[in-house]
């Protein structure tokens, strides 16, 4: 076919009876397996620099272990937080608002429980040891076994503090604009 193959060779001695020696050798075609670790190695290089390019915090939860992990893209907020160590469920929850823990653990395990899920998404917020408050969209897929059982979560933390806080300054603005408009129809009627 005219494709270049690599060959993992190996050779040994055969001692014979006689006291001769014979060398003998084992040829193994590699090279579906070398293109496989280039794949590899390139879906890794493109991994990290997207996770480089979005700032987004991209995590891997082994359900079965219970054990987190984490990239380093989510800046000096997210290195405090986590402390360049792998944590548990019960770890990560510590992390979040208390007003959101019960609400995102019984939304995450519910999606882990439904084996008919796939997906999860909450939307809560994070306090850092200053007292300064973020608020984070969190996305999961859920990879699940044979059977249906969660065995995995791959999810990208996406930092949505400047809309919410915009979102709430366009509601107090609207809130201000209605009381204007409403003391001015009332004072027209006088």
């Amino acid at each position: 076919s005219g494709r270049t193959h690599s060959f993992l060779n190996s050779k040994f001695p055969i001692n014979l009876d006689d006291g001769s020696v014979l060398v003998g050798g084992i040829g193994l075609d590699i090279t579906d397996l070398l293109q496989s670790e280039a794949e590899k190695k390139m879906v890794s290089e493109n991994m990290t620099a997207l996770t480089k390019a979005i700032h987004d915090v991209i995590w891997e939860w082994d359900v079965v272990q219970d054990a987190f992990k984490w990239s380093n893209t989510g800046g000096v907020f997210w290195e405090q937080i986590l402390d360049g160590r792998n944590k548990n469920l019960a770890e990560v929850m510590m992390d979040l608002h208390p007003e959101d823990r019960e609400m995102v653990q019984k939304s995450l395990q519910r999606a882990v429980r439904n084996r008919n899920k796939d997906n999860w998404q909450a939307e809560y917020r994070v306090k850092d040891d200053q007292g300064k408050t973020s608020h984070y969209l969190d996305r999961a897929v859920i990879l699940r076994d044979t059977d249906g059982n969660a065995v995995r979560m791959i999810g990208v933390m996406q930092d949505i503090t400047d809309r919410v806080t915009l979102e709430k300054e366009l509601r107090v603005q609207q809130e201000r604009e209605h009381r204007t408009v409403t003391r001015m129809i009332f004072e027209a009627q006088e």
